[in-house]
Formats: C-alpha cells, sequence, structure tokens
C-alpha cells in the first residue's frame, strides 16, 4: 500500500520568514498583528523557530526563547507551537517541538519548559518530550530578560485558564527535583 501522507521537511527560522510565521499564528490563535509584531519585535529572532513544511508549504512552526534562569540553570521556554488545521494529525507539532528541545539542549540549555494552553495538551508534551510539571505559575523564582517583562507588560495580566504549573524537561544529567514548585512568573498567556 502506497503512503500518500505528504512527507514534512524542518528547517529553522531565517530572516524573512516573520511574514509567514505571522499568517500562522494569526489564523491558527487569532491574535491581533499588532499582538503577533510587538512579539516579533520583542523576543523573536531569526533561528528561534523551527519550521515544519510540506512541500513548500508552511505546516508547523513553534519558538524556543531562551534567556531565563533558574537556580544556577539556564531555561529556554516552548512558545505559541501552531499547526494550520489541514495539516493536523500528521505528527508536524512533535517533530518541531523535538526539534526545538534538542537544539535548545545543544546550544548548552539545562532546561525547556512550557505552559500547556489546556490540560488536555499536558499529556502530550508527557508523551512527546517526557515533560512533567515542574515550575510553579505566577510565582518568583527564575529570572528573566528585560525584553521577556516588556512582552509580559504587554500581554497584560489575564489569566488564560492553563494549567498551573509549567511542564519541563532536563539535558541529560539535569536533575529537575530541585526545581518543582520553583515560581515561574512570565507565560505570556
Amino acid at each position: 500500500m502506497k503512503n500518500t501522507q505528504p512527507q514534512l521537511s524542518l528547517r529553522r527560522s531565517a530572516p524573512g520568514d516573520e511574514l509567514e510565521l505571522g499568517r500562522l499564528w494569526h489564523t491558527v490563535f487569532g491574535d491581533s498583528k499588532a499582538f503577533i509584531d510587538t512579539f516579533f519585535r520583542t523576543l523573536y529572532a531569526p533561528g528561534l523557530a523551527c519550521l515544519a513544511f510540506s512541500g513548500d508549504r508552511l505546516a508547523c512552526a513553534g519558538y524556543c526563547l531562551p534567556g531565563v534562569a533558574a537556580l544556577g540553570k539556564t531555561c529556554a521556554y516552548i512558545y505559541a507551537v501552531a499547526t494550520y488545521p489541514e495539516y493536523r494529525g500528521m505528527g508536524a507539532a512533535a517533530m518541531v517541538v523535538r526539534d526545538l528541545t534538542q537544539h535548545a539542549f545543544d546550544s548548552g540549555v539545562d532546561i525547556v519548559a512550557t505552559l500547556p494552553a489546556s490540560d488536555s495538551l499536558t499529556g502530550w508534551y508527557e508523551k512527546v518530550l517526557n515533560m512533567t510539571p515542574v515550575f510553579k505559575k505566577g510565582r518568583p523564582g527564575a529570572v528573566f530578560p528585560d525584553s521577556w517583562r516588556r512582552f509580559a507588560d504587554y500581554c497584560g495580566s489575564a489569566d488564560s485558564g492553563a494549567p498551573k504549573y509549567l511542564w519541563a524537561v532536563g539535558a541529560p544529567g539535569v536533575d529537575l527535583a530541585p526545581f518543582k514548585e520553583t515560581g515561574w512568573q512570565l507565560t505570556f498567556e
């Protein structure tokens, strides 16, 4: 039996990808152009996103934002993983988050965290990345760069109803036990 499902390819984001990434973001999340533009001006740099393509069409993308420190370890944050509806169920998001995580670890990051948008996604992150609940959302603890604070100020303080914990995975040899209940204030909900 012939496999008719299109093959997916991955690459890191490059200068000039912002318009296409912004279209995907708006389609999937419905955020305003002003919000998306603020993200790209404040937090994004080429190379921080992983893009999945079906042929020459963008299917999925996600971001891994570095710069956070907690208890002497470097942390990065997976954010805004988005898949066009017609490409869902093909494994694109799993490929993207695995690539983001591996790239972060290869770059020397100790811990990769994310705030799943809903409780239903916690099991997906556990299955795909072996993540567990670690950081307590909204509490002090982790230290953030100024750019994160500027974007968080723009986002406001609305609680989206996301889980109360950020899920995380450590690089090989990094024990997450000391980080349980450590606070993580900025989640950009």
